[in-house]
């Protein structure tokens, strides 16, 4: 028992599957990976299994996890995602810290489309982006408290406790600056495709400035396949991995172009709404399960001329997860697709807060396997 090593567990209940990982805080090794569909039986892409059957399911899953690591601790951290979070960058004038408070909460009014009791409004501190006169830059966020409480008791279905929400945008950003080094003075984008929504995010210095969420993403695709062929949910399943955009398939070409067109407008508002984004994003960087369909970065870059302007678009690379905590820590799966970027990024963040307060040369560096 005086062996074992501290570690965290990082949660991601989606519409589409159960993500689940352990890294182990000292030294940032990746100990389990686990994931399972919440409903394989689904057949279109609105099913959906009401809360109540929902949380039956997890229940299952939990006890799954449970016998599979009896020793998994029960606080996990877990993303919120959806319609219910609000991200934006804002630059005020130039004010302490206990008055910043009050002026980001005052600002988010404006943005926020909910009434601001029913949110929860947190931000953080970000490199300001206008030349000139210093001001107080942040990147806020707004959570609906329902959408906190619901994930809370999805948790609770499996057994867990919820340490620690995160939204999903910067724990994607928090995962992706852990794993490459990009230029200082560009902006780098994210581009990444889930099941329900695409989120389309803007960085600089590992810093976010630009969130926008979209369909088509994942099941869209699925179902054009379904539709085109007339087949069942997983065959069409099946159909969209092993598909190549670059073939232009009638069925799905469609909505490829729409999905095309949101990137191409995501882009442009970005330009448009952010400070010293004239000359837009460098790179663009794609990940998610509809991130892994052959082509579909080459097919945005010959079919737009902005994302031709971006220099790069493919699918991240499926493992060198790095932990930045007091020097650079290798964090590495032993090979295959990691199923879990999410639960990564919130891991990452608890585990560097975890680092910084270790005294300095605490904590073991290494490979995973």
């Amino acid at each position: 028992m005086f062996l074992q090593r501290r570690t965290s567990t990082g949660l991601d209940i989606g519409e589409y599957n159960v993500k689940f990982s352990i890294i182990e805080a000292d030294g940032g090794r990746i100990r389990n990976l686990w994931h399972e569909e919440v409903m394989p039986e689904r057949q279109s892409q609105n099913d959906a299994l009401d809360d109540a059957t929902l949380r039956e399911r997890l229940e299952t899953l939990g006890a799954s996890v449970r016998m599979k690591f009896p020793n998994v601790k029960k606080p996990v951290s877990t993303p919120i995602q959806g319609e219910s979070v609000v991200c934006q960058y804002l630059e005020l004038p130039q004010v302490s810290p206990k008055e910043l408070d009050l002026a980001v909460n005052s600002m988010a009014r404006r943005h926020v489309p909910f009434p601001m009791e029913s949110v929860s409004i947190s931000y953080m501190s970000v490199p300001q982006l206008s030349r000139g006169a210093k001001r107080s830059a942040v990147f806020f966020v707004a959570v609906e408290k329902s959408a906190v409480q619901r994930m809370q008791t999805l948790v609770s279905s499996m057994g867990f406790e919820l340490k620690r929400p995160e939204i999903t945008p910067l724990a994607l950003v928090r995962e992706f600056s852990r794993n490459h080094d990009t230029p200082k003075d560009q902006f780098t984008a994210l581009l990444h495709i889930g099941f329900r929504q695409t989120y389309f995010i803007v960085l600089r210095q590992h810093n976010p400035y630009y969130v926008r969420n979209f369909t088509p993403a994942g099941r869209d695709f699925t179902y054009a396949f379904q539709m085109g062929n007339q087949s069942s949910w997983e065959a069409a399943e099946h159909v969209k991995r092993n598909y190549n955009c670059l073939d232009r398939d009638v069925s799905v070409e469609p909505f490829l172009m729409r999905w095309l067109e949101e990137v191409k407008r995501s882009m442009e508002f970005f330009r448009t709404q952010v400070l010293s984004a004239d000359d837009g994003v460098s790179q663009v960087f794609m990940s998610g399960g509809g991130g892994r369909v052959a082509g579909a970065g080459r097919a945005a870059l010959q079919r737009d001329r902005h994302a031709g302007r971006a220099g790069l678009l493919g699918p991240l690379p499926a493992h060198g997860y790095r932990l930045a905590a007091r020097g650079r820590l290798p964090l590495q799966a032993r090979g295959g697709r990691l199923p879990g970027r999410l639960t990564f990024g919130i891991l990452i963040g608890r585990l560097a807060r975890l680092a910084a307060r270790q005294p300095a040369g605490g904590g073991a560096g290494g490979r995973a396997g």
